[in-house]
């Protein structure tokens, strides 16, 4: 159990923690525009993943243009922006209201933040879902502080992508809980006094911090 006390940060992933993710739609939406077969989804799924090219889009070093270009060589697909938008945004599920009022209502105690690997396409798409569903400009409106690694040109679970948050908002690592789902993220958290832990399930964020 987390003693919230001897907390003065939260800060929150997105996916699989804030947004439902649903990566084997992209994938069979994908599969349909490739031009060799992609195998197994477990295995397609990783290699998007880990790719270099999701990674260098995801830290702000390529544009959508040449991921789009990147994508398509590498599933020997000739998708249009707009049908690889479509697909890449099946990525994206439900947002919960429940999920983003605890982040707020947490706001009125607590520095929050957001800390996502997430991407320009994505951001969009997100903060159109959020914008549709509550009103406000984006996901960032419920968090005082949101960054996104294409934004800050730095990946989890890069340790030097801790560090920069610790830095920019010179937090106390061990007055900071962090919630994310994967666990070599939370590893690297760790490593550096954070307060980490692993979330399994969207929803176990209100059992974490005992919470509604």
């Amino acid at each position: 159990m987390i003693e919230l006390s001897k907390i003065d940060t939260i800060i929150f992933d997105l996916g699989g923690v804030i947004v439902d993710l649903d990566p084997v739609a992209v994938i069979e939406k994908l599969s349909k525009h490739a031009g060799v077969d992609l195998g197994p989804m477990d295995k397609m799924k990783e290699f998007i993943v880990s790719s270099p090219i999701l990674i260098q889009y995801e830290t702000g070093k390529s544009s959508e243009e040449q991921f789009l270009t990147d994508m398509n060589e590498l599933l020997k697909a000739n998708m249009s922006m707009e049908e690889f938008e479509e697909a890449w945004n099946l990525m994206l599920g439900n947002i919960p209201e429940k999920r983003l009022n605890l982040m707020r209502s947490l706001g009125q105690n607590f520095n929050t933040m957001i800390l996502s690997n997430t991407n320009g396409i994505h951001e969009r798409k997100f903060d159109e879902m959020v914008n549709e569903a509550t009103g406000e400009e984006g996901m960032h409106s419920f968090v005082h502080l949101a960054h996104y690694s294409h934004k800050i040109g730095l990946r989890k679970p890069e340790v030097s992508c801790y560090n920069y948050v610790i830095d920019h908002s010179q937090l106390k690592p061990e007055r900071t809980l962090f919630l994310d789902d994967n666990m070599a993220n939370i590893t690297s958290a760790q490593s550096l006094g954070i307060q980490a832990v692993q979330v399994k399930y969207p929803d176990q964020i209100f059992e974490i911090i005992n919470h509604g």
